[in-house]
């Protein structure tokens, strides 16, 4: 089985136990984000599906389709470079997770560490802070970049 029938079956899974559906926007965002594969801003995730489909898209309805695809594990935002991408730990989607973001090659990737993410939570709540969504990123350089 390839890896996007895989993604497939696992998002459709993902779905259907949510009680949710898909619609044409929805799988046309998520279509594009798996092949892809890497991260990309909703614009440009715009202009891409624009430039290969009969209708076309308009800003709120990709920012609808990605707020889905975040809420049901399948898609994460990178928050410092402003982008979306697939979720890569399905073992993991439903958690919150690390990036590794190369800032030479833009090569990102993904990791769950829940221990180090409820530190930081317990932590922020022991200080009277109350997190909504807890984002953790790392910039530095990639092994192909070393």
């Amino acid at each position: 089985m390839t890896p996007f029938k895989i993604m497939d079956k696992f998002a459709d899974k993902t779905i259907a136990d949510r009680g949710e559906r898909w619609t044409v926007p929805r799988k046309t965002v998520f279509d594009a984000l798996v092949r892809l594969n890497k991260p990309i801003t909703a614009y440009q995730l715009l202009e891409l599906i624009n430039d290969k489909a009969i209708t076309s898209m308009k800003p709120p309805t990709v920012y609808r389709a990605l707020t889905f695809l975040q809420e049901m594990g399948l898609a994460q935002r990178i928050e410092g470079l402003n982008a979306y991408q697939l979720s890569r730990d399905q073992k993991h989607h439903d958690h919150q997770h690390v990036f590794l973001i190369c800032d030479s090659c833009g090569d990102t990737d993904e990791y769950c560490n829940t221990s180090l993410l409820q530190n930081l939570i317990h932590s922020a709540q022991k200080n009277g802070f109350k997190t909504n969504r807890p984002v953790i990123e790392l910039h530095g350089s990639c092994k192909s970049c070393q």
